[in-house]
């Protein structure tokens, strides 16, 4: 569970070098393997669409949506989501991960036996968080940004709290600055074994030291300061 641009991609790499199924196949941008299985992003881009949201989910959290398809699910037809729930329980194990997930888990519920499965949340420290998403010319104020995150924070550990679920919250940072710390916790979680080497090759940077430094900064203050009449602020939090 993540909102996006919070390092899920290499966690999900990390825990698939130890068996974990992502899908017959996986979404890739230009530059890194997201490790989202395509189907499950089309399926829960039926379900976005089901209610008519059809705006940026990695920049607006519409708090709406959740409830929304709860209200529908019932009267589409299932079939296609049932089928997919059994096509990666005879791949277990598996793993899903999409952003798309703090909307739509709600509904996927109903399909899944909760119980038996294992949550991991992964987040971001707040600058490391904004200079990414700016980077990706994602031009919001800071403000605005921490409570974009805010928000899928709190849906999500809703729906934790609302199934008594439990869960392994992991910091990016945490992951690339005390791998080893970070890997013991996860390897426990999750009954897996993986060392230094699954993640330095999942990891295409340098290890004990964070992503964005005072460069990564810069540059991203002078491309907020470029498209500043584009900015989204916190009167876009709705």
């Amino acid at each position: 569970m993540t909102a996006g641009l919070a390092g899920s991609s290499v966690l999900t790499g990390l825990v698939a070098r130890s068996g974990y199924w992502t899908g017959l196949e996986t979404f890739k941008k230009l530059d890194y393997d997201t490790y989202e299985n395509e189907r499950l992003t089309q399926l829960n881009q039926q379900l976005l669409k089901l209610v008519g949201f059809e705006d940026d989910y990695a920049e607006i959290f519409p708090g709406w949506v959740s409830d929304a398809i709860d209200r529908k699910i019932d009267k589409i037809d299932a079939t296609p989501f049932v089928e997919f729930v059994s096509e990666c329980h005879r791949n277990n194990p598996w793993i899903w991960k999409d952003p798309r997930l703090n909307l739509t888990m709600p509904a996927w519920a109903r399909w899944l036996d909760l119980d038996s499965i294992r949550f991991l949340m992964i987040t971001r420290e707040q600058t490391q968080s904004w200079i990414s998403s700016t980077l990706r010319r994602q031009i919001q104020t800071y403000s605005y940004h921490a409570a974009y995150n805010d928000r899928v924070k709190r849906a999500i550990h809703a729906f934790f709290d609302k199934h008594s679920l439990e869960h392994l919250p992991i910091v990016y940072e945490d992951l690339v600055v005390k791998p080893e710390q970070t890997l013991k916790q996860l390897n426990q979680f999750l009954e897996t074994r993986l060392t230094l080497n699954d993640l330095e090759q999942i990891y295409s940077r340098t290890l004990y030291k964070r992503q964005h430094g005072p460069r990564s900064l810069v540059k991203a203050l002078l491309i907020y300061l470029k498209n500043y009449h584009e900015r989204r602020f916190l009167d876009y939090a709705s």
